[in-house]
Order: structure tokens, then C-alpha cells, then sequence
């Protein structure tokens, strides 16, 4: 007979024993977050669909805090002989790409040092930096610097210590009857008299014992007006490798919103798949794979309990370690035998994204970053690095970008901010000077001709777009110049469909040429197919490249109110009128659009009041001398973003990690009280109650702690 004490009595004591194991058994092993070492990130949510279902915390990196200095080191060595081009393990990005590697994505050869000094960084005094910090500057000859830096000619030479030292140099030896004399001229005058002086590199002289500004207006030249930019290093330019990558004229950003769960880890034993999303910009995104295919396979995300199903069961991203793709573009089209590693461009093309090598041992894979070499002619394949970028599990859900599939929720329709409406025949009484929503993208803070560009765009897209789907909004169809230019508004900035750099864009995107052939006829396109021909990173990209060309040419034209050249706010007002009306448009003119609702003047006021009550005050002297009343705005408090975290550690505790954390709490809680015996125990009803207080305690003392460290 058995004992009446054993288990075997019980079933209930083994069946609720299990269901506890089996529970978090799955708990643990499921939606695995993924992991970015010390990558800055951010937690993007996605909501459920149905109402009972968990939402998806999706790991990202956080370009706003990511920069060329930051990103991890390179793990392996290259050398391309033919260009002089090489990288080490060990080096980050900044030590092996040069201005020109990356002006062709991120524009950064239209910022100055004194932009970049003017950005919210951890950055360097210019004051307290010598100019031998910057070695561009050093390569110019006198002449070229007289023509780029402004008013350079106009200042006497023994007022700019570097280039007088540099004339005792070059002109101590010259037959000058009184050398000293030639210091009380203008700059200007010296190098039309000496040819030598003129034709003499400014690093003729050390450098090191004069300050960066000692030479006036330095600060304010663009980077690419400097003889051999392209060649620079990063770590050259004074603070350029601290910019975060979301701050550059043209960011880094999500470029697309598919997000996938990771369904399946293949090693390089599988062959013949021919559902694949990776490839190359050359190729396409479709490449298959014959021999050697290790790879992840992707699914939707309705095993985390939605309903949300698109064509896209079973797609498979090849891994690049095994699989070679055509890659390269113009005369550097050939290094590397015209071979990257096949991949994908989820965060546009300043790199590429790759999956290294999958582990079904451990259902994990690893992924990394690619980038390239440029030079005037072309761009070398995507096969510099590789730089460690996230690691994932089975489970995870990860970021794919932009594909002509159906959509599941965006980054933009999920953190879309709200804005006052904008009512057609009326100006409206107020805007929110700042973001409501937390999660709404930090456009980059870039100063041009004492213009903040950043600021001028948000100050524009506060009346373009307020109330409206944001950058899905379409505006109605309208002709213009003499019904030679017709078409819509499209996106946050209400960009005309006409504009060569909107429709540029529009026909990179397959099926783009059609889309605009019907919009030209009439057709209004959809919210769906604005975001998927025309989406948020390239609506970026045209405005704010449009906007910088707009402050640069403004600033060389004439005020007619001051007859001056235009500057201050009346720059900022001038520049607003050309977004409004063209860039022909008469200055303050009274005409308005179809909406009745500003005159180009109007718009142009409008404009200038927002982008002075968002940014407090305006660097530059006001050269109206109007003081506008900051009622106009209704500020909303400023808060950081909730999901920003310095590194995957530090995921809030509603996360996925904090979950797990919990549920394998609980798990050893009750395994480690399913221990203690109770002597009195008298039979199965009393062991059920035993049980029971167990697990009610375990999970009891699991919420007690969790108050207590969560």
C-alpha cells in the first residue's frame, strides 16, 4: 500500500505543479527581445490590434544619440590599394570614413564648424582649440580662403595673426622697401600685390600657436567650399564625430515601418530559397539563394496575438556571410569584384544591414553594418566592416524597412503629434510651441546664415500640416504658373508633387513614374500610397536640402525694405514666402493661395513668429525691430522620450526583459517554496490547500519585490 502522503494521491498537486513549469517555461523562451551591446536605443510600440492582446516593444536604435564616434569598432581589417582606403579592427567609424564617404546621404558638406559647434553636444570651445585642429583649413591657399571666408580681404593683415606670421614668412626674403607696412593693408590688397602670398598654403606656418578664431569668420564657412573636402577624415573636422546621426541635414531614420517576427534560424547546411527580402540597391531585395542559404525566417506578428496578416509568411533574409550580391555604383563599381554582402537598407543608405551568422544551437543570430567608400565618380560596394549592430533569439521582432506589402502601424501614425488645426480662412489663434508627443522625431538643430534650419522647418510644418495626418496629409489638386505646373500637396511640409526634387524621389520608388503619371492627371493619391511612394525620411530629405538652398540663396539677394541684403528675421519671413510661393514669388507679396487663408506676407509673418517663440529668441539682431508677444504659442511642458535608454539594459520595466525577469522570479519562488514541508499535512485536501498557499505566496512575494526593485 502506498503512502498516503505520496503525490500519486494527489493528481491535482502534479497537474497544477507542471502548469506552473510548462507556464513560464514558455514565458521565458518567448518574444525574446533583442540586444544592441552598448548601442544607445529607443523602444518603439507597437499597439494591438485586438484588445486583449500585449503590445509589441520593437528595439531601435536611437540615431538622436548615435554618432560616428560611437558606433562600435570595426572587427575585421580591409585594404583597398587602388584608393589608399583601408580600415583596422578596433577603429570606429570616424577613423575610416572621410566627408566625402557620406555627403552624398547625409549632406554634412553643407555644415559649417560653427553649425556644428552651435548643436546641443558635449562640444568643443572653438576659442580653445588651436587651428592646427583643423587641417582642412590648412590645405587652402591664401587666396581661395580670402574667397570663401566672408569680409577675409577686408581685414588688415597685421590683424589676422596666422596669415601675417604666414606673410613674414613667405615676404621676409622679398625686396620690399618697408615690409612693415604692407601689415596696416587689407588682406585683399596684399595678395592682388604678392603672388606668393597669395599662392602659399596656410600650413606653411605651425599652426598650433594660433587659436581657431583667430582667423575671423572661419567658423561660418561651409565644408564643402574648402579645397579636397572629400577627402577629409571624420576625426578631422572639429566635432563632426560627435553629431548624433538623426542631426545631420539629411538624418538617419526608419526609412519604412514593416516590422517581422523572427520565426525560424537556418544554418548554411539549407539550400534553394527563393522567398527572400535581402539583396542589394543594384539587384533589388529579392535575391535568391541557391547553395550555403543560412538564414532567419520571418512571420508576422500574429503569434503575439493579432490578426494582422500580410503576404509576407515565410520571407527569408539570407544571411551576408554567405552570400555575395552585386553592389557598387559608377567608376568604384568594380572594387571588391562588384561584391557586398547581401542585405538590406532598413535605416537608409548610409549603410547596410546584414545578418552574420545564424545559430540554431542557440536560436540566435547576430547582425551587422556595412558601409562604403565614395568619391566624385561612384560608390564602392557596401563590404566596409563589418560593425557589430543587434543580436536577436527566435521570437524577436525585428525591423525590416520599406516593402510593398500591406502595412502594419508606423512610426509616424503611432507617434504622430498633435497639433492645432489649421482652419482655411483664418489664421489660427495658436500652435504648441513644443511636441506633444514624446515620440515625435527631433528634426537636426543646423544653423545657416544665423538661421536655425531645423527650427525653421518645424515652425513651417506647424502651420503646413497642423491637424492633419502629418506626413501622410495630401492637400487638394491646384495649377500654378499659368496652369503650367499641376498637381497636390503631399506630406507634413505640403511639398507640390510638380517640384523636381519631390517627383526625384517619388521615381526612385518602384512604381513612383506611375503614381505621378496619374497625379499629374488629376488623381489624388492615397494616405496609404503618399507614406509608401513619398515616406517621413524622404520627406526630410527634400525639405530640409530645399530649406538650406533657400537660406543660402536668400541671404545673397536684397531686402527691398532695407535694401540690404536679406538677414535676421527678414530672412527667416523671405525664406517661408519662397516655401509658400515658389521661389519667384514677389517678396511680401498680397496674394494668397486657394484657401484665402495667409498672403504670401501673412504666411511669411506667421512663419517668423513661430520660429521666434519656439526657439525664445533669435541669435541674429532683428532687423525689423518688431517684438512679437509669445501669446501666439501655448507651450506644452518639455519632456524627454519615456522609451530613450542608453543601452538595452536599461528597457523600461514594462518591457519584455522586465517581464521575463518576473515570470523566472516567480518560477524559482515556487519551485523553492514547493520545498518546505508542512508535518500535519493529513491527507489530499489538505495538501491541495498547501499548494495553493504556495503559490499564492510565491506570487505574492514576487509582487512584494517587484514594488520594491520595478
Amino acid at each position: 500500500m502506498k503512502d498516503p502522503h505520496q503525490l500519486g494521491r494527489c493528481p491535482f498537486v502534479p497537474l497544477l505543479y507542471w502548469f506552473v513549469v510548462v507556464f513560464f517555461t514558455v514565458i521565458l523562451g518567448f518574444a525574446a527581445p533583442a540586444s544592441a551591446s552598448t548601442l544607445p536605443t529607443r523602444i518603439w510600440d507597437i499597439p494591438a490590434v485586438e484588445s486583449d492582446a500585449y503590445t509589441t516593444q520593437v528595439l531601435l536604435p536611437d540615431w538622436g544619440q548615435i554618432t560616428f564616434k560611437n558606433l562600435p569598432a570595426a572587427s575585421s581589417n580591409g585594404t583597398i590599394e587602388n584608393l589608399g582606403r583601408s580600415w583596422k579592427a578596433g577603429q570606429t567609424p570616424d577613423q575610416f570614413l572621410q566627408l566625402g564617404d557620406i555627403s552624398s546621404v547625409l549632406n554634412a558638406q553643407i555644415l559649417s564648424v560653427g553649425a556644428i559647434e552651435q548643436l546641443p553636444l558635449e562640444s568643443i570651445n572653438l576659442d580653445s582649440i588651436a587651428l592646427s585642429s583643423f587641417p582642412l583649413a590648412g590645405e587652402q591657399i591664401v587666396s581661395h580662403l580670402s574667397e570663401i571666408v566672408p569680409n577675409l580681404g577686408q581685414f588688415k593683415l597685421g590683424d589676422v595673426a596666422p596669415l601675417s606670421s604666414l606673410a613674414s614668412q613667405i615676404l621676409g626674403n622679398a625686396e620690399i622697401p618697408d615690409l612693415g607696412s604692407i601689415f596696416e593693408l587689407p588682406i585683399a590688397q596684399v595678395i592682388s600685390q604678392f603672388p606668393a602670398f597669395a599662392k602659399a598654403r596656410l600650413n606653411s606656418v605651425d599652426l598650433e600657436q594660433f587659436a581657431f578664431t583667430e582667423i575671423p569668420n572661419l567658423e561660418s564657412v561651409s565644408l564643402e567650399k574648402f579645397t579636397l573636402w572629400q577627402e577629409q577624415p571624420l576625426t578631422t573636422i572639429p566635432n563632426l564625430n560627435s553629431v548624433p546621426l538623426s542631426s545631420f541635414p539629411k538624418p538617419v531614420a526608419e526609412a519604412g515601418n514593416l516590422v517581422m517576427r523572427i520565426d525560424m534560424i537556418y544554418t548554411a547546411a539549407e539550400g534553394k530559397r527563393h522567398n527572400t527580402v535581402s539583396g542589394s540597391d543594384v539587384e533589388g531585395f529579392a535575391v535568391d539563394c541557391e547553395t550555403d542559404c543560412a538564414y532567419i525566417e520571418l512571420d508576422n506578428l500574429e503569434n503575439t496575438g493579432r490578426k494582422v496578416r500580410a503576404a509576407l509568411e515565410g520571407k527569408q533574409w539570407i544571411s551576408g556571410r554567405y552570400q555575395q550580391v552585386q553592389g557598387g555604383h559608377g567608376c568604384l563599381a568594380g572594387v571588391n569584384g562588384g561584391k557586398e554582402p547581401t542585405g538590406r537598407h532598413p535605416f537608409g543608405s548610409l549603410f547596410k544591414l546584414v545578418v552574420e551568422e545564424p545559430d540554431e544551437t542557440t536560436d540566435a543570430v547576430n547582425t551587422a553594418l556595412y558601409f562604403r567608400f565614395s568619391n566624385l565618380c561612384g560608390h564602392t560596394p557596401y563590404f566596409v566592416g563589418p560593425i557589430p549592430f543587434f543580436s536577436y533569439r527566435i521570437n524577436s521582432p525585428i525591423f525590416l524597412g520599406a516593402l510593398h506589402e500591406d502595412p502594419i502601424p508606423s512610426l509616424q501614425s503611432v507617434s504622430e503629434p498633435t497639433e492645432a488645426k489649421r482652419n482655411p480662412g483664418s489664421t489660427p489663434a495658436a500652435v504648441n510651441c513644443e511636441p506633444t508627443s514624446a515620440n515625435e522625431q527631433v528634426l537636426p538643430a543646423t544653423y545657416m546664415e544665423g538661421v536655425d534650419v531645423a527650427l525653421l522647418g518645424r515652425a513651417i510644418a506647424a502651420l503646413e500640416s497642423a491637424g492633419n495626418a502629418g506626413y501622410q496629409t495630401v492637400g487638394a489638386y491646384v495649377c500654378a504658373d499659368g496652369d503650367s505646373h499641376c498637381g497636390v500637396a503631399l506630406g507634413k511640409y505640403q511639398l507640390m508633387s510638380y517640384r523636381d526634387d519631390v517627383r526625384q524621389s517619388i521615381r526612385s520608388v518602384p512604381g513612383g513614374v506611375e503614381l505621378l503619371v496619374r497625379i499629374d492627371r488629376g488623381y489624388q493619391p492615397t494616405q496609404a500610397e503618399v507614406f509608401q511612394y513619398f515616406p517621413p525620411v524622404a520627406q526630410n530629405n527634400v525639405f530640409q536640402n530645399a530649406l538650406a538652398r533657400d537660406v543660402v540663396a536668400t541671404r545673397q539677394q536684397i531686402d527691398p525694405t532695407t535694401d540690404q541684403p536679406f538677414t535676421g528675421t527678414r530672412l527667416v519671413e523671405r525664406v517661408a514666402q519662397k516655401h509658400f510661393g515658389g521661389a519667384a514669388s514677389k517678396a511680401d507679396a498680397s496674394y494668397s493661395d486657394i484657401h484665402n487663408s495667409y498672403s504670401l506676407k501673412s504666411y511669411g509673418e506667421r512663419v517668423r513668429q513661430l520660429y521666434n517663440s519656439r526657439r525664445g529668441a533669435f541669435l541674429s539682431a532683428d532687423s525689423s525691430g518688431n517684438n512679437f508677444a509669445s501669446g501666439t504659442c501655448i507651450p506644452t511642458s518639455g519632456s524627454s522620450d519615456q522609451s530613450s535608454t542608453g543601452d538595452v539594459s536599461s528597457i523600461p520595466a514594462a518591457s519584455p526583459n522586465s517581464i521575463l525577469g518576473l515570470s523566472e522570479l516567480v518560477l524559482k519562488v515556487f519551485l523553492s517554496l514547493s520545498l518546505v514541508k508542512v508535518p500535519s499535512c493529513l491527507g489530499c485536501k489538505f495538501r491541495k490547500l498547501k499548494y495553493s498557499v504556495l503559490l499564492g505566496l510565491s506570487v505574492g512575494v514576487t509582487a512584494a519585490f517587484s514594488l520594491f526593485v520595478f
